[in-house]
């Protein structure tokens, strides 16, 4: 990742790395994500040479996996379909993603964000550790038949856990008859610990029920490399998970869930544009921007 962020800047010119380049930890900004389309800080890759921004490509390939990078580009890809289905006049341009690099390569702190409409990866690295949250993907459309699905296993695994649920479970895991128009963290710097409530616990469920939550879980994960994914993994428990869905369990009408427990939260929305438009993120509650990699930093050197 240091490589190709090096790369990266090292291709620069002076106008461009002014744009692309802030501070660390520069919190007001790093902390200021968007999912939405709109002007954003940083350099956009329609701004850089077609070299360059396969440069960026090869920055946020160290993010993800394979899966999830397909899926990151995928998004990006769509907005060409969203301007068509829009009637080409909401300027949706899959040049308009940008990069910002926090610090300096290298250093013992130092971050980086690539950013646009429906996709938010946001990296901070205290030493050898790597925080990768919050991580947000969309998708407008959601499907596009005969072609495109990017984010069917972020529904799928949970209707498969859902469908599985009798009558009383179901109680206590549907928290409301109608979705909330989007994720209720929304791009919010911090998560309200408020979100976190309702649904149903892992350790009432069934082993087999246990093994779908964990399943919907690694959905999440797995959209880290495979390295970052496991170590994250390894400190779950699934028994203090938590399950929460709201609205109809029918497929196609508009729905929302939450999985969360220590050190994890995934929100999920499809409600917007009859049910075909998702926001998916994934959140580390107390580690979001690296925040417990930097405290404990913090602890160390004083």
């Amino acid at each position: 990742m240091t490589q190709a962020a090096v790369r990266v800047l090292g291709s620069l010119d002076d106008a461009q790395r002014a744009k692309a380049v802030r501070t660390f930890p520069d919190d007001e900004d790093r902390r200021a994500w968007y999912y939405t389309p709109g002007p954003r800080t940083g350099l956009a890759l329609g701004e850089m040479t077609p070299a360059q921004a396969t440069d960026v490509h090869r920055l946020l390939a160290t993010a993800l996996s394979m899966s999830g990078y397909a899926k990151a580009t995928a998004i990006c890809a769509l907005e060409r379909v969203l301007d068509r289905v829009e009637g080409w006049d909401r300027n949706r341009d899959p040049s308009l993603y940008h990069l910002t690099v926090f610090g300096s390569p290298g250093e013992h702190a130092w971050g980086w964000r690539f950013e646009g409409h429906h996709v938010s990866v946001n990296v901070a690295l205290v030493g050898d550790e790597v925080a990768s949250t919050p991580l947000f993907l969309g998708a407008n459309p959601a499907v596009v038949p005969g072609a495109t699905r990017p984010l069917g296993d972020e529904e799928d695994a949970a209707r498969d856990l859902l469908d599985t649920l009798g009558p009383t479970q179901l109680e206590l895991a549907v928290v409301a008859e109608e979705a909330p128009p989007d994720i209720l963290t929304s791009n919010h710097p911090a998560v309200d610990p408020a979100v976190m409530t309702g649904g149903i616990p892992g350790g009432v469920l069934r082993p087999d029920q246990q093994s779908l939550l964990a399943r919907l879980v690694r959905v999440y994960l797995d959209r880290l490399p495979r390295a970052l994914a496991d170590a994250r993994y390894e400190r779950m428990e699934v028994e203090r998970l938590s399950f929460a869905w709201a609205g109809p369990a029918a497929p196609g009408r508009r729905h929302y869930y939450r999985v969360w427990g220590p050190g994890f939260l995934a929100e999920y929305d499809n409600t917007q544009d009859d049910a075909n438009h998702i926001h998916a993120v994934m959140r580390d509650p107390e580690g979001d921007f690296g925040e417990d990699l930097l405290r404990a930093h913090l602890r160390e050197e004083h």
